[in-house]
């Protein structure tokens, strides 16, 4: 596990940054890809072959086998996919109990094997949400996409479930990323009751008090900002108790200056890119603070723990961090600059959150207080992060970036 070294944490949350498009539902398209042709006969089996592959971890690149289908015979080839979409049932996607649907992924082959006709996708594990143990995936040559669907049930209890599904080849052998599914399922919808209506002789009854709030809180409760419902919404679906937005909301500016946010990525070294960690910084001026969010999940998810800094750069001092100039930066990365890199190199999060890949960006900041936390939007040029910050019990929860 990395160890977090903090100058400054408040507070812990979790980070949900959606990067693929959500896409409506639709019926399981065809796959896109064509069988797989053979040159000629497969050649016959010799003592001296190579030992059968050890099915990989979920999740992992196996290594390089030399499969029937290869480019030519006796030549190795390497047996891999990526996962391109998600074609249906975006993230946290919500459900009602006992709801059925089809979840599809769309991947492609991005290994220089052909995949053999009896290759399938196959449930590891997490909640199966009465799905198959393994739905036909076919013949797909080298470099073409194709679309992997299962049929499968909303649980009848409310909560987030989540299952995870791999391709796996005849022989057992599992390959590529781990692909998922995860949706929450709402609290059924209460019915009315003829006892909250008062009657002429009816007296005052307890059950008929607010148990959310005192009076004196419940009165200070205003309307979320439009911009901002999604964020809340989420939050009580994962029955955070956040409260209602107490305040009305404002656009961050401090001295006609906005915010900024940047991407980071950690584990850089591991050459399988679906494995790469995404974290990320935000800078709120008018408080002089950077929320750190240290990820732990790949490109199309990100949630893990805040940490948050003072921000003490000013334009005096150099843009790139005088104490992490001299490090080896990795290719296609670059150092942190300004009060990111200050904070960066200062407590030296390269092990936490790892490099940016691309400068800091400029981002509109809205924020919106909530009887125990707090709702922000970050937007960007490219991407906007809505943040949902549960501060008394330490948790957090954020919705999906949008474009």
């Amino acid at each position: 596990m990395r160890t977090l070294r903090r100058a400054y944490a408040a507070m812990s949350f979790l980070l949900l940054a959606v990067l693929a498009c959500n896409l409506p539902f639709q019926a399981t398209p065809v796959p896109t890809a064509a069988p797989d042709l053979q040159t000629g006969p497969t050649p016959a089996p010799t003592d001296a072959g190579p030992p059968a592959t050890e099915p990989s971890p979920i999740g992992q690149r196996p290594a390089t086998v030399t499969p029937t289908g290869a480019s030519g015979d006796g030549d190795t080839c390497t047996l891999d996919a990526d996962f391109v979409s998600d074609v249906t049932i975006p993230d946290d996607s919500v459900m009602e109990q006992g709801t059925s649907f089809v979840k599809t992924w769309r991947v492609r082959n991005g290994g220089t094997c052909n995949w053999d006709a009896q290759t399938k996708l196959v449930f590891d594990s997490g909640d199966q949400m009465n799905g198959p143990d393994s739905a036909p995936v076919g013949a797909v040559k080298a470099g073409a996409e194709v679309d992997l669907s299962v049929s499968l049930e909303a649980p009848s209890a409310p909560g987030t479930y989540r299952g995870d599904w791999q391709l796996e080849k005849a022989d057992g052998t599992r390959f590529g990323p781990g692909l998922y599914v995860r949706i929450v399922v709402a609290e059924p919808t209460a019915e009315p009751t003829e006892t909250v209506t008062p009657t002429a002789t009816a007296e005052p009854t307890e059950t008929l008090e607010p148990t959310r709030t005192p009076t004196e809180t419940a009165e200070a409760c205003v309307p979320a900002h439009p911009q901002l419902e999604q964020a809340l919404d989420l939050a009580r679906s994962r029955d955070y108790e956040i409260g209602c937005p107490t305040d009305d909301s404002y656009v961050v500016e401090e001295n006609g200056t906005t915010g900024a946010v940047q991407a980071f990525w950690a584990n850089v070294d591991e050459a399988n890119p679906s494995l790469h960690f995404r974290s990320l910084m935000v800078w709120r001026p008018d408080t002089e603070q950077v929320y750190v969010i240290d990820g732990v999940h790949t490109s199309e998810a990100v949630e893990g723990e805040l940490m948050v800094y003072p921000d003490t750069w000013d334009a005096s001092e150099p843009h790139t961090p005088p104490g992490c100039a001299d490090m080896s930066v990795p290719d296609g990365y670059q150092l942190p600059e300004r009060g990111f890199g200050k904070v960066w190199c200062q407590n030296e999060l390269v092990d936490e959150i790892g490099w940016p890949d691309e400068p800091e960006s400029p981002a509109d900041i809205l924020a919106q207080s909530t009887e125990n936390g707090l709702l922000m939007k970050a937007a960007g040029p490219n991407t906007t992060y809505l943040i949902a910050l549960l501060s008394e019990a330490g948790e957090a929860v954020a919705t999906w970036p949008l474009p």
